[in-house]
């Protein structure tokens, strides 16, 4: 079994965008922006030996505010620039779907435990959300919440880790 670091997409891999003092995906491919410090933690994370994946929750694809073809095109330049992410699982549901795979629940995260037969409770997974926390914490993963001082952001889950930026994970892996 392989251990493995999850990270959510906006927020960790890529900047969200703050519209109305909330968080958001990118809407165009103008707004897109890697996380600084993602290509030394992607660089930390392979030298430690980690399998690499994404987990996000999409769902402004189904609320008519995105198009899939905007998402797919994202998670192309994100592959293109860092090879070494086997794979991007997404869910694009909305919170009315009650599916599976939407964070919190731990399906998407289930499902790369199955089919890269990955050690959960070697893994990590990174996110900026609460949703992450909880979603990394039934999968059995230790998770790590990079706090970026969202307004609005509740928690209702503690993370094993807190950092502020992503250079400070290199420090736990």
């Amino acid at each position: 079994m392989a251990r493995a670091i999850v990270f959510d997409r906006d927020g960790v891999v890529n900047e969200a965008v703050m519209r109305n003092g909330t968080s958001t995906p990118p809407r165009t491919l103008s707004e897109f922006a890697f996380v600084q410090g993602f290509e030394q933690l992607y660089d930390h994370a392979i030298q430690k030996g980690y399998r690499l994946f994404i987990a996000t929750n999409q769902p402004d694809i189904h609320r008519g505010l995105t198009s899939r073809g905007l998402v797919n095109a994202i998670h192309q330049r994100i592959i293109s620039i860092f090879p070494k992410i086997e794979e991007v699982v997404m869910c694009d549901h909305d919170n009315l779907h009650n599916c599976v795979c939407r964070k919190p629940k731990p399906g998407m995260l289930f499902y790369l435990k199955g089919k890269y037969d990955l050690q959960m409770s070697e893994s990590f997974f990174v996110g900026d959300r609460d949703s992450d926390v909880q979603c990394g914490q039934l999968a059995g993963c230790s998770t790590v919440l990079v706090d970026h001082g969202y307004p609005k952001a509740k928690m209702n889950a503690l993370p094993t880790y807190r950092v502020s930026k992503l250079s400070e994970i290199t420090n736990l892996i």
